[in-house]
């Protein structure tokens, strides 16, 4: 543990000549924690090394304190892609609703490791006005974009979210079509049980694994006939859960098998 009387010796040191210096002592601020630093930590932002600034950034993200929300927010406008980043990262963390107007915007960040970690922001802060926006940004030219955006859909679990996570189903990413799988379980609207069945044949294990998860959770009887149709699945862990997805859907069949 950290002792907290050297708290304004840090905040001193994030004047320091050596930019090595002042990203240590944001770093070190971020792990005390204190909400004393928030103001100096926050003036840190403007430092002329983006080093310096992401480690700022960081540092407001781990002390978890609103009354930086604002200047984080402006911070998602920083010319250094991994300062956007961290600002992105630490808003989600967060969880202000405050940040969804900014964050929606840096889903068309010119980065895509911001767009995706606007989208994992979004996520979980949890707020249904970044359905449409997330909804666009699954059909994003990057993979790593388009996951982080269908996993987001599925911690908001707002149904209107499902048409445009349907397609995701098909996606040429394994990632993408298993987090897509992951949402609509989430979700658990029953329009999405016929596509959910058509995947139920995608040559990916995994996918098929948390495709079976998710009808078990949506609890559609019409899921029952394309889930007998997998009982025989080639990976185990695919059968044991269309047997679970059976159970809780209430097909009394499955025990006698």
């Amino acid at each position: 543990m950290v002792d907290k009387t050297v708290i304004p010796t840090l905040i001193s040191e994030l004047k320091d000549p050596k930019r090595s210096v002042r990203g240590k002592a944001a770093s070190t601020l971020g792990e005390i924690g204190d909400r004393s630093a928030v103001p100096a930590l926050t003036e840190a932002l403007r430092d002329k090394d983006s080093f310096v600034r992401g480690r700022a950034v960081s540092a407001l993200g781990e002390i978890g304190d609103r009354d930086a929300v604002t200047a984080l927010i402006i911070t998602l406008k920083d010319r250094e892609p991994l300062v956007r980043y961290c600002a992105a990262e630490a808003l989600g963390g967060m969880g202000d609703k405050r940040a969804v107007t900014a964050l929606i915007e840096a889903l068309r960040d010119e980065e895509h490791l911001v767009r995706g970690r606007a989208a994992s922001a979004l996520g979980k802060i949890k707020d249904g006005s970044a359905v449409p926006a997330l909804s666009i940004a699954l059909k994003d030219k990057e993979r790593s974009v388009r996951y982080c955006a269908a996993f987001a859909l599925g911690n908001i679990k707002d149904s209107s979210a499902v048409p445009a996570l349907i397609p995701s189903l098909r996606d040429r990413e394994r990632s993408v079509r298993y987090c897509a799988a992951f949402a609509l379980g989430e979700i658990k609207d029953s329009s999405a049980v016929p596509a959910l069945n058509a995947t139920l044949k995608d040559r990916e294990s995994s996918v098929r694994y948390l495709v079976a998860k998710a009808l078990g959770e949506i609890g559609d009887k019409n899921a029952i006939p394309a889930l007998m149709g997998v009982m025989k699945d080639e990976d185990r862990t695919v059968r044991v859960n269309v047997v679970l997805a059976l159970g809780n859907i209430g097909d009394e069949s499955v025990f006698l098998l």
